[in-house]
């Protein structure tokens, strides 16, 4: 460390050094990036050979069938399905790409055709078809594990319950106005994330949408202990909604970005923020006299962001982060 007293103070700021998004066309500013960025890193999907996703595209039923089961069972409990012991539908083929996931669904009694005897696994799928697939699966852990159920059934149309139960696990996307609306991609990524936050595997409000600012970057809501952390209390908040969170907020992804922050720490730090802020490779700006300690520290240098990161156990030993030009 250079142990560097300055009297003038030296402006810094979070450098934000950009990479693309997880698919080509997918931008960071798409209203399911979050969602999608999710079911990527989960395994669930790989997208398209030419780098894309096609979020925007409509889903058919053999496409939403495979995603939806690699949302919720493991591959061997997939592979072990026998198709030609399982359905008989008239038009879906027992060595078909899509074979195995539909046998399985068969099996678990998520699918169950058309009346006439068909699958039709290239026709488009709507949102109350997809509400019965996805919250009959959902329920086959959570009703055991969690205790969930459906919503009784009432007097209305026979989709009812399971939209209703959609809506009750904060399930249903923003876009979905009606419930004869064909499903996207997009949609699709956006139901099932939203169904894996309500177990807790990402904090609730990681459901927000973080909002535009005037410098023109998203600025997300920031939790109350770290409301005085600026930039830095953003990103310890979107730490907490995993990398998708992080990739949003600061515009890249798999850690390939770094921060310059100048932080102020309290009066008194102890030992092992300092020793944190060495690690890291800050430097001692201002030193409080009084005391002998370090209270003003700069970084100088590009470092991971995971390494910034490791300051959040101290977040309440700092004062303030200073930020400009956060654009």
């Amino acid at each position: 460390m250079k142990n560097i007293i300055r009297i003038a103070l030296v402006l810094s700021a979070f450098i934000v050094l950009p990479v693309g998004a997880y698919f080509s066309d997918v931008s960071l500013s798409h209203p399911n990036y979050n969602a999608i960025s999710h079911v990527k890193t989960e395994g669930i999907v790989s997208g398209y050979p030419d780098g894309t996703y096609r979020p925007d595209s409509v889903i058919n039923r053999a496409e939403f069938t495979k995603i939806v089961m690699e949302a919720n069972f493991s591959t061997n409990t997939i592979n072990m399905c026998n198709p030609t012991r399982t359905y008989s539908f008239s038009d879906a083929g027992k060595e078909d790409w899509y074979s195995k996931y539909l046998c399985s669904a068969v099996q678990n009694k998520i699918i169950s055709g058309y009346d006439d005897g068909t699958f039709r696994p290239a026709a488009s799928i709507n949102f109350a078809e997809a509400a019965k697939i996805v919250a009959t699966t959902d329920l086959i852990e959570k009703s055991i594990r969690y205790g969930k159920r459906l919503p009784p059934a009432g007097d209305g149309p026979w989709y009812e319950q399971y939209v209703q139960y959609l809506s009750d696990n904060n399930a249903v996307p923003a876009s979905i106005k009606s419930n004869d609306k064909l499903i996207t991609r997009g949609e699709m990524a956006e139901i099932i994330y939203r169904l894996q936050v309500d177990i807790g595997s990402i904090p609730g409000y990681c459901t927000d949408d973080p909002v535009g600012t005037a410098i023109g970057r998203d600025e997300y809501p920031k939790l109350v202990e770290y409301a005085h952390l600026d930039f830095l209390g953003e990103l310890f908040t979107a730490s907490e909604c995993g990398q998708a969170r992080i990739d949003r907020i600061f515009g890249v992804r798999d850690g390939m970005y770094t921060l310059k922050p100048k932080i102020l720490l309290k009066d008194g730090p102890s030992n092992a923020v300092v020793g944190a802020l060495d690690k890291i490779g800050f430097d001692c700006l201002v030193v409080n006299i009084a005391t002998s300690s370090c209270v003003h520290w700069l970084l100088d240098d590009l470092v991971p962001v995971s390494e910034i990161l490791t300051l959040e156990p101290y977040a309440d030993e700092i004062r303030s982060v200073e930020c400009t030009n956060c654009g």
